[in-house]
């Protein structure tokens, strides 16, 4: 007997839950670059459903302006603590990131 097929969804690029799969990536170690890559070329990321952001997830994640000084820390940020720059996205003016500003002490950090 074969095991049930498995269930996956195509997140479009830079939406809510594309940027909650990009944050859940960085935190748990696993290279986001691929990710980010085929979102700035407006393709999709497809992942299983079992991975698929909850509601709760989805609900404390805060939009912010991509041009706004807000994403420029969050950029400065995410390069000192998992040496990534942010994906800047030309097709959409809000990203999805987990708070409006980076954890406390982090705020005017400098990258590496």
């Amino acid at each position: 007997m074969s095991a049930p097929a498995q269930a996956f969804t195509a997140l479009p690029p830079f939406s809510r839950d594309w940027w909650i799969v990009y944050w859940k990536s960085l935190a748990n170690g696993r290279p986001a670059h691929t990710m980010a890559a085929f979102a700035c070329r407006g393709r999709s990321w497809t992942v299983p459903d079992a991975d698929l952001p909850t509601d709760d997830e989805r609900s404390a994640c805060a939009p912010v302006v991509v041009s706004s000084p807000g994403f420029e820390r969050w950029e400065r940020w995410a390069l000192a603590v998992y040496g990534v720059r942010l994906p800047k996205p030309d097709r959409a003016r809000v990203a999805f990131l987990p708070q409006p500003a980076p954890p406390d002490g982090m705020d005017d950090c400098e990258a590496a």
